[in-house]
Parts: structure tokens; C-alpha cells; sequence
């Protein structure tokens, strides 16, 4: 019994895993598939969270609006700022 879960798990581990990341990748057309085989491979278990995080990213985006150093969340781009404020120049 114990050794058809060693057996379970080892082929899971080293075949499966790696095989369906693969296919994942492919269809999610996400950067080098064959790179996250090897990292599955390698890092076992945690290669998978890797890849989880990785394709979470890449079916919902990662965000490519580029961070302001100078905004605070929630608030208005300074370009966009000025022109919303009514500014009567004629004073």
C-alpha cells in the first residue's frame, strides 16, 4: 500500500505536473513553456505555486498601467487634475 503511494506521488511529481504546466503554458501562450517544466521538475511543489502565480498574471493581466511614484491610489493623474478643476482665468 505504501508503495503505490511513493509510486503515486513520485509519478505524479515528475511526469504529470510538469506535462500539464507545459500544456497550460502553451495554451495560455505564456513565455517558454519548456522553462517551466524545468522549474516544476527542480523545485517540485513549489514550482507549481511559481507557475500559479505566473499564470494568474498572464490570464488576467499584470497590470500594465504604469504606477505613478507621485499619486496616491485613488486619486487623479496630475495632468488630468488640472483640466477637471474649474479654472476661470478671466479674473
Amino acid at each position: 500500500m505504501m508503495v503505490t503511494i511513493v509510486v503515486g506521488y513520485v509519478f505524479l511529481s515528475v511526469v504529470a505536473l510538469p506535462v500539464l504546466v507545459y500544456f497550460d503554458a502553451r495554451r495560455l501562450e505564456i513565455d517558454d513553456p519548456g522553462k517551466w517544466i524545468g522549474i516544476v521538475l527542480l523545485t517540485g511543489g513549489t514550482g507549481v505555486l511559481l507557475y500559479l502565480f505566473e499564470r494568474t498574471d498572464a490570464k488576467h493581466g499584470s497590470g500594465s498601467d504604469e504606477a505613478d511614484p507621485f499619486g496616491l491610489p485613488g486619486s487623479s493623474p496630475p495632468d488630468r487634475a488640472a483640466s477637471d478643476r474649474d479654472i476661470d482665468d478671466s479674473k
